[in-house]
């Protein structure tokens, strides 16, 4: 992402754990996460979030995830949890921390709310396969020398064959 990132005069760019930020206490007046807590020791990140954000100032979680649904196709999911999840099993991570008012109050966070939208995305074959290759499930059987990149794209071309074409 770095690599892709804009250089501009005003934007620094800084790679650092979640749990341990290299700037000044009281410097942010948010935090935003991305598609990204799941992966932290949460309660050390939220130790360096108190930290780091200035009084009355907002950490704000939002998360996008592939619910494995198809329009038209209740296969797909079947599919999804059966055949790729048990080849691409899910690398261990944090999906079950309790971010209730009574877990954060302590920690001197307040929770204010969740949202739930499910947005609608539309793939064709190619565009699919392309996709799952971004998730952390390939990443890890690539970076395991389980499989590789080629062999991933090639398996999945072929069982999306039923479910999508081409185009």
């Amino acid at each position: 992402m770095l690599n892709r990132a804009l250089e501009q005069d005003k934007i620094h760019y800084t790679i650092a754990s979640a749990e341990e930020q290299p700037f000044a206490d009281d410097s942010f007046d948010l935090i935003t996460v991305g598609s990204g807590i799941h992966w932290f020791d949460i309660d050390k990140f939220l130790i360096e979030t108190q930290r780091l954000l200035k009084s009355r100032s907002w950490l704000v979680l939002y998360d996008n995830y592939f619910i494995a649904k198809m329009v038209g196709n209740d296969n797909f999911t079947d599919w999804f949890e059966r055949v790729y999840l048990k080849k691409f099993p899910s690398p261990p991570r944090n999906n079950f921390y309790s971010w209730t008012s009574e877990n954060l109050t302590p920690r001197n966070f307040n929770f204010v709310t969740e949202e739930k939208f499910k947005n609608t995305i539309t793939f064709n074959k190619n565009q699919l396969t392309l996709y799952f290759t971004t998730q952390s499930n390939i990443i890890a059987a690539v970076e395991k020398n389980e499989t590789t990149y080629e062999q991933v794209e090639y398996w999945l071309n072929q069982e999306l064959a039923s479910f999508l074409t081409m185009t």
